[in-house]
């Protein structure tokens, strides 16, 4: 049994096979969120292309329309995951205004007798 450790072919292959066990208990790869896209947003993603092109997608351009989906989900997902947030100013002033939006709320639009009446009360700051 001892001459079995003093080979260094022997000591190789044992301390490959450990290592390998080694890293197969670790997980280094990360959880991946399936990307699932919902008749609802298909629907949303269908009214967005009439309002924009005026027409009716036919069978094809819907297929490029899920297609798009998933190609801009996945350059999104790519992007959080490199955190290109930290490094783009005008994304970083995005996610801080979305932020504030959900933190304060929708703002409510005055009515009309609110707004003359805010005008009237406030008059002076209007001349120049």
């Amino acid at each position: 049994m001892n001459t079995w450790f003093r080979e260094p072919l022997v000591l190789f292959f044992a301390l490959g096979a450990a290592l390998f066990a080694l890293f197969q208990g670790v997980n280094t790869e990360e959880e991946v969120t399936p990307i699932r896209r919902s008749d609802a947003g298909l629907e949303l993603l269908i009214e967005d292309y009439k309002g924009v092109t005026g027409r009716v997608p036919d069978e094809a351009m819907r297929a490029t329309i899920v297609r798009d989906y998933y190609r801009r989900e996945v350059l999104f997902r790519e992007g959080l995951r490199q955190e290109l947030v930290r490094d783009s100013g005008s994304l970083r002033e995005a996610v801080i205004m979305e932020m504030q939006r959900r933190v304060t709320g929708e703002l409510d639009q005055p009515k009309p007798a609110q707004l003359v009446d805010f005008y009237t009360r406030n008059i002076n700051r209007y001349y120049r």
